[in-house]
């Protein structure tokens, strides 16, 4: 552990969890925390599926892409204003205004068709090939298809 953060730990302002095993584990980690601040997607992703508030750090245009898609860009620090300071008001406004429970449904309810419908095309491909369809064979005939169409 950085010994930076030895003062916050004894102070009780910072628990660190342990290092999870298995996703059961990591999903029980995350549902245990109040708030959570992340720099990787699928922690910001998991978070946000199971109703937890989180701040997330830009690195990657993928994680501000997602805090975009479900209505968070106020959480997302990136840029000069990305300070120690700013990233406790972050956390602090994120803890206390929770996360819209509908905007949430709405979004997952769109994420399980999404996946639903690509289940369903290779689920077809499978049946009219007679051999599963990879994800990356779909998106080729999708943009073939596309192109086809202009």
């Amino acid at each position: 552990m950085d010994q930076r953060l030895a003062p916050s730990r004894a102070a009780g302002m910072l628990q660190l969890a342990a290092r999870p095993r298995t996703p059961l584990e990591l999903m029980d980690v995350l549902r245990s925390s109040s708030v959570i601040l992340a720099h990787r997607l699928h922690a910001c992703i998991a978070a946000y599926a199971l109703g937890i508030p989180h701040v997330g750090f830009g690195w990657d245009q993928k994680v501000a892409s997602f805090f975009r898609s479900v209505g968070r860009e106020g959480y997302f620090a990136d840029g000069p204003a990305t300070t120690p300071t700013h990233v406790a008001f972050l956390l602090a406004r994120a803890a206390e205004s929770g996360i819209d429970e509908a905007t949430q449904a709405a979004g997952l309810a769109a994420a399980t068709d999404a996946v639903r419908m690509l289940a369903d095309r290779l689920q077809a491909s499978a049946t009219m090939t007679g051999e599963p369809m990879s994800s990356g064979r779909l998106r080729q005939n999708n943009h073939a298809k596309m192109a086809t169409r202009k």
